[in-house]
């Protein structure tokens, strides 16, 4: 079953979103066949520290969070982006997020 995944526009606006604080919302799409594609949106809540970035992700009544030490916003867009994916598909057990 293939897993929903950030939209590409959403993509493109996580690097600005994880440099500074707010509310953003970015859609999650799973393709499906013969163009019936699931469509979710998730709002992304992000707020700076000195040493981490703090993300909550709520998505259908369901808040998680996550603090992620700051590194390079490379390395913020990636775990960003597997951590809402991971929100998204249930999977947040098995999320390899903070590597």
């Amino acid at each position: 079953m293939s897993r929903l995944t950030l939209s590409h526009n959403s993509l493109n606006l996580l690097p600005t979103h994880v440099r500074t604080t707010g509310t953003f919302r970015h859609r999650l799409i799973r393709p499906g066949a013969s163009g019936n594609s699931v469509s979710i949106e998730a709002a992304l809540t992000t707020e700076h520290t000195d040493r981490h970035l703090n993300i909550s992700v709520r998505i259908e009544g369901t808040t998680n969070s996550l603090s992620i030490p700051k590194t390079g916003v490379r390395d913020l867009v990636r775990k960003a982006q597997a951590f809402i994916e991971a929100c998204a598909n249930g999977t947040l057990d098995t999320a390899q997020v903070a590597a």
